[in-house]
C-alpha cells in the first residue's frame, strides 16, 4: 500500500467512470455531462492525468449487471489504469458484491487511488472504512427506494390504480384509471374478434394501420400514429388485461369488480378463444414430431387431493398399443394397487357422461332463468356492487388492524380481566372479519354473473349437441379443445369423476337447473 503523501497522484492514470440509472429510480442524480463537468474541474484543479472516460446507463443495484463497469475493473487488473475519479461512490456500486471487490483491490493495490467529487477520500484503513460506509449507506438508500416504490405501485393496485406501460386503446388518466380511447378502442376491439375468426395477424396489422390507428402517449398528453406490427399485435393479444385482469408488480386485479368504472374491450370466452388458436397452432407443428398429450393441466387426483394435476403420459401394453393414461405425481398417493393411474378412455367416457346428462339436455328454465338474471344486471347495480366489495375489503382490512394491534399487548398484560376482556374484542373481529368474508365472496360471485354474456337457447343448444358429436369423432388435439372450453378442472378417485368446474356460462346455467342427476358432482 502506498502512503499518500509519498505517492504522486500526477504520475498515475485514472480512468473516469459516469454512470446514470435509466430504470427511473434514480433521475434525481446529476446527468451524466454534468458529472463528467465536475470530475473535469477536480482533476484538473488536482492535476490529474484522466486517460480515458467510461460512460454507463445501468443500475448499480444488482450485482454483474453492467458490462462498461466489469470491462473497467478488467483494464484496471490488466494495468491499463491505475485510479479511479468518480461523481460519488454511489456511482460506481450500490450493492456489497462490486462495494467488496474495489475496496479488496485498493487493498492489494491494484487499485492505488481513487477520487470523488463529492467526498474526499484517502487511501488508508480510515479512508477505506469511510468509503465502505459510504458503499453501505448506498445501498440502504436504493433498498429503501425500491421498497418506497413497490408500496407505492401495490397501494396504487389496491385502489385499482395502474402505473407501467400504458395499454394500447385506451387512456389512462393522471389517477391511473383506465377510460375507452374512442375510435382507437373501436379499431382493436375488431382486430380481437378478428383474430378470434382466425384472420392472420398480419392482415390485422394491415387493417388496423389502414384505419389510422393511434396510441395515446401520457407525456405529451396526445396521440401519434401508430405503425401496428405483428410482434405488438402478439404481446396484446396475450394481455389479460383487456377483459380485466390486470397483472403488475407480481399482482393481479380484476378491474371489472374495481368500484371505478372500467369497461373490458372483450370478455374472457373470446380471450381464451385467441389462446386457443394460437395454442392449436403450435401443437399442429409439433404433431409430426411428438405425440399430442391432452387436459395437461386439468385432471386432478381425488384420492390424496394433490394440489398439482396429474400427469398425463403414454404407456405401450403387451398388445403394442399405446394408451393414455393419467398418473398422480404425490409419491404418498394412497392409491390402491392397480389404480396408480386412470386411462385417458375412462377420463374421456365421465366427459361424455357430463355432456350428454347436464349440458346436452339442460331444462328451458335454466335458459330462462340464467337471461333473467343477466338482464337484472344494470350498470347501476354493478355500480353498487362494486362499492359493496370494497367497503367490505376496507372493513375487514380495519378489523385485521384491530387484531393485529390488540394481539401483542397479551403477552405484556398481568392483569387477567384485562386479558380477558382483549380476548373478547379478538373474538369480536374475528367475527366480524367472517362476516365481511362472506359478504366479499357473495359480492364478487355477483360481480362475476353481471358479467356473463346473453345467449340465445337454440342456438345454444344446438352448439352443445354438436360439441357432444364432435368429442367422438375427434382426434387427441381437438378433444383437448373442446374440454378445456367447456371445462376448468376434473376431479378423479380410484377409478371415477368425482366432481368437475366448469367454465361460464355454463357453469352458471347447470346451477340454475332444477334438476339433480347422479354422477359426478358440480362444482
Amino acid at each position: 500500500m502506498y502512503d499518500e503523501e509519498e505517492l504522486d497522484l500526477k504520475t498515475l492514470k485514472y480512468v473516469m467512470y459516469v454512470r446514470k440509472s435509466t430504470e427511473g429510480a434514480e433521475r434525481q442524480v446529476r446527468s451524466i455531462d454534468d458529472q463528467k463537468k465536475e470530475c473535469f474541474d477536480l482533476a484538473k484543479r488536482l492535476g490529474l492525468n484522466v486517460v480515458d472516460v467510461i460512460r454507463e446507463e445501468k443500475s448499480a443495484k444488482i450485482p454483474n449487471k453492467r458490462p462498461e463497469f466489469k470491462d473497467m475493473l478488467k483494464r484496471i487488473r490488466a494495468k491499463e489504469f491505475d485510479a479511479v475519479i468518480a461523481w460519488h461512490p454511489d456511482r460506481l456500486a450500490r450493492n456489497m458484491i462490486e462495494a467488496g471487490k474495489l475496496i479488496h483491490m485498493l487493498d492489494t493495490n491494484v487499485i492505488k487511488d481513487m477520487r470523488f467529487v463529492s467526498h474526499q477520500f484517502s487511501n488508508d484503513a480510515n479512508g477505506k472504512m469511510l468509503l465502505g460506509m459510504l458503499f453501505v449507506f448506498s445501498k440502504h438508500y436504493s433498498d429503501d427506494l425500491s421498497a418506497k416504490v413497490s408500496r407505492g405501485v401495490k397501494g396504487n393496485l389496491r385502489d385499482y390504480k395502474s402505473g407501467g406501460t400504458p395499454k394500447h386503446g385506451y387512456i389512462r388518466d393522471s389517477e391511473g384509471i383506465y377510460r375507452k380511447d374512442g375510435d382507437n378502442f373501436v379499431i382493436l376491439q375488431k382486430a380481437w374478434h378478428m383474430r378470434a375468426k382466425g384472420v392472420n395477424q398480419q392482415e390485422i396489422c394491415d387493417f388496423m394501420n389502414s384505419q389510422g390507428y393511434q396510441k395515446f402517449v401520457a407525456k405529451s398528453g396526445g396521440h401519434i400514429t401508430w405503425t401496428m406490427t405483428d410482434s405488438v399485435l402478439s404481446n396484446i393479444f396475450k394481455d389479460t388485461f383487456y377483459y380485466g385482469e390486470l397483472v403488475q408488480a407480481g399482482q393481479t386485479v380484476d378491474l371489472v369488480k374495481a368500484p371505478v368504472s372500467f369497461d373490458p374491450m372483450i370478455d374472457r370466452d373470446l380471450f381464451f378463444t385467441v389462446q386457443e388458436l394460437s395454442r392449436t397452432r403450435r401443437r399442429t407443428s409439433k404433431l409430426s414430431r411428438k405425440p399430442f398429450l391432452p387436459l395437461r393441466y386439468m385432471v386432478f387426483c381425488d384420492v390424496c387431493q394433490f394440489h398439482k394435476p396429474m400427469q398425463v403420459g403414454r404407456t405401450t401394453g403387451r398388445d403394442k398399443i399405446s394408451r393414455l393414461n393419467y398418473a398422480c405425481l404425490n409419491k404418498e398417493c394412497p392409491r390402491e394397487r392397480g389404480y396408480k393411474s386412470v386411462r385417458g378412455k375412462l377420463v374421456f367416457s365421465e366427459i361424455d357422461k357430463v355432456i350428454k346428462d347436464k349440458l346436452s339436455s339442460l331444462p328451458d328454465s335454466a335458459y330462462d332463468e340464467y337471461l333473467k338474471e343477466v338482464k337484472s344486471f344494470s350498470d347501476t347495480a354493478k355500480t353498487k356492487l362494486r362499492s359493496e366489495l370494497a367497503r367490505a375489503k376496507v372493513t375487514k382490512a380495519g378489523y385485521e388492524k384491530r387484531i393485529a394491534e390488540l394481539s401483542p399487548s397479551l403477552s405484556i398484560i398481568k392483569d387477567e380481566r384485562a386479558k380477558e376482556t382483549i380476548n373478547q374484542q379478538i373474538a369480536e373481529a374475528s367475527q366480524f372479519i367472517q362476516e365481511q368474508e362472506l359478504l366479499i365472496e357473495r359480492n364478487e360471485k355477483s360481480l362475476e354473473r353481471s358479467t356473463l354474456p346473453a345467449i340465445d337457447k337454440d342456438a345454444f343448444k344446438a352448439t352443445l349437441k354438436e360439441m357432444a358429436e364432435k368429442l367422438k369423432a375427434a382426434d387427441v388435439v381437438q378433444k383437448d379443445i373442446i374440454v378445456s372450453n367447456l371445462f376448468l378442472k376434473l376431479h378423479f378417485d380410484q377409478q371415477k369423476m368425482t366432481h368437475y368446474s366448469l367454465k361460464e356460462p355454463f357453469a352458471s346455467l347447470v346451477a340454475l337447473t332444477s334438476f339433480q342427476r347422479g354422477g359426478a358432482s358440480w362444482t
